[in-house]
């Protein structure tokens, strides 16, 4: 008790206090614009569920109803049939935006391929109707994934965390930088 009536004792733990306060308040903060950004990827910039991780999923549908129209055609153990069923269960399982991003590229170059292996082939007019509404709906898809909210939305968080103070709270307080998707 008697260390505590010494002012610069006082003194001392009541900045060592201020800084322990802000230091968590920035560090809470900090935190809930990570979440709240990270959300984007998942629920789009209005919560609506137009995101990027709803793209990417009808993107996976898509490479599913390729292979199903293929499978009418080509071997049971066909290759490039294969590759498009690996790789949009690689797209379903990738967890991070850069993973994503690499996996959906994949994705729709496989199924670009093995719809001009369907296109040589004499399908009836139905799977070719289908086909080439699949081939459509990769492409919009790839052209909304393209215009997504995540970046922006991922690049402001990335320079508010670089700017001061952020860029001495962030890393004291385990905040860090969010991955692009690209």
């Amino acid at each position: 008790m008697e260390a505590l009536q010494n002012k610069g004792v006082a003194l001392l733990l009541c900045l060592l206090m201020i800084a322990g306060s802000c230091l968590l308040g920035a560090g809470t903060g900090l935190r809930q614009l990570r979440r709240q950004t990270q959300e984007v990827f998942v629920l789009g910039s209005d919560g609506s569920g137009l995101s990027l991780q709803r793209d990417l999923q009808e993107l996976a549908s898509q490479g599913y109803n390729l292979t199903v129209i293929a499978r009418r055609y080509l071997p049971e153990q066909d290759g490039a049939v294969a590759i498009v069923a690996r790789q949009q269960e690689v797209l379903l399982a990738a967890t991070t935006p850069k993973e994503k991003h690499r996996a959906a590229q994949e994705l729709t170059a496989s199924a670009k391929l093995l719809a001009s292996t369907l296109e040589a082939m004499e399908l009836n007019a139905e799977d070719h109707n289908l086909m080439q509404q699949v081939l459509v709906d990769i492409e919009n898809t790839q052209q909304m994934l393209a215009g997504n909210d995540y970046n922006p939305s991922a690049a402001y968080f990335n320079r508010v965390l670089s700017s001061f103070p952020a860029n001495i709270l962030g890393p004291v307080t385990g905040v860090r930088p969010l991955e692009l998707y690209e």
